[in-house]
């Protein structure tokens, strides 16, 4: 299949949302082939998004104007060549190889855009710009690079996580709807749980992350100490609320029909609990100092678990 602008569909799903993911490309792979093009690209440009707000190298101000420029271009449905230009001269020397293809190809994945209808490409724009909307927000919040700060409120974390991940599970629940895989009864439920299920996804990776964020000046869990340790201490509150949700979405993917859609689903979930669990284990001298993830071989033991239905 081509895609406009002569892209290769393939190239999009494999080289480049390969590159750039590595449990998340099993669950595309795993999604039927018109959900997994219009999820792909979506990830693709969330992706971008987030290449350019991490790029520590560059200045925030400079980040936030390219992240802002990226909005504008990605509303007109185009990429400008000033757009372009930035692209090739600030984010083509990425360290990470797959981050560096994406940014070279980005001219490409705003080709592809065209392809779709346009109730898809309506549905793609809002979760990015809710999830740039997010990025924006973080960058200027945590903008002294000399300073640790703190977010101040449990609401504005919690508002957080929903712009930058649970907008994604809404936006994966208009896909399915649009695809007949949800009924119009069930969307609004489903709507929900999917809300919750992404949230409880970037709260799994922010609580994974304190000490790479504390290294960085940022402390995302609120209300608390600044210590490190009362930091994590803190965040085992939060773990509980992730885990509440990542378990809504395990009953909102055990609410699907589809057998290769419910695996994809599933796996996020099974993932963050099984790293919300290790991290429950660790000692707080793991927590404190180092980042505490799954391995591979568990990525794969948790596929094959969700294959089978276990």
């Amino acid at each position: 299949m081509l895609w406009s602008g002569g892209v290769k569909a393939e190239k999009i799903d494999k080289a480049l949302v390969k590159g750039v993911s590595r449990s998340f490309y099993l669950t595309l792979r795993l999604l039927p082939a018109n959900l997994r093009e219009m999820i792909s690209l979506a990830y693709l440009f969330a992706r971008a998004s987030d290449t350019i707000a991490d790029t520590a190298s560059l200045p925030w101000q400079e980040r936030q104007n390219c992240l802002a420029l990226f909005r504008e271009d990605f509303s007109k449905g185009a990429a400008s060549s000033e757009l372009l230009i930035q692209f090739k001269d600030q984010f083509s020397e990425q360290k990470h190889e797959g981050e560096r293809l994406l940014m070279e190809e980005m001219e490409a994945v705003f080709l592809a855009l065209d392809a779709f209808s346009d109730e898809e490409r309506a549905m793609i724009k809002e979760v990015v710009h809710t999830i740039i909307e997010g990025q924006l927000w973080d960058l200027s919040y945590f903008q002294a690079d000399d300073k640790l700060t703190q977010v101040a409120e449990a609401d504005r974390l919690e508002q957080y996580t929903y712009q930058v991940a649970g907008c994604v599970g809404e936006f994966w629940t208009k896909a399915l709807a649009h695809h007949g895989y949800i009924s119009e009864a069930d969307l609004e439920p489903m709507m929900k749980a999917g809300r919750s299920y992404g949230k409880g996804l970037q709260l799994t990776n922010i609580i994974r992350d304190i000490p790479e964020d504390y290294t960085n000046g940022r402390i995302y869990i609120p209300e608390c100490g600044m210590e490190i340790t009362e930091v994590v201490e803190a965040s085992d509150q939060w773990l509980e609320t992730a885990k509440s949700y990542l378990e809504e979405g395990l009953t909102y993917a055990k609410a699907l029909r589809n057998g290769r859609l419910k695996v994809a689903t599933i796996l996020p979930a099974k993932l963050g609990l099984k790293t919300l669990a290790l991290l429950q284990d660790s000692p707080m001298s793991e927590r404190t100092s180092s980042k505490v993830k799954i391995t591979r071989g568990e990525v794969f033991t948790e596929l094959g678990k969700a294959l089978l239905g276990v």
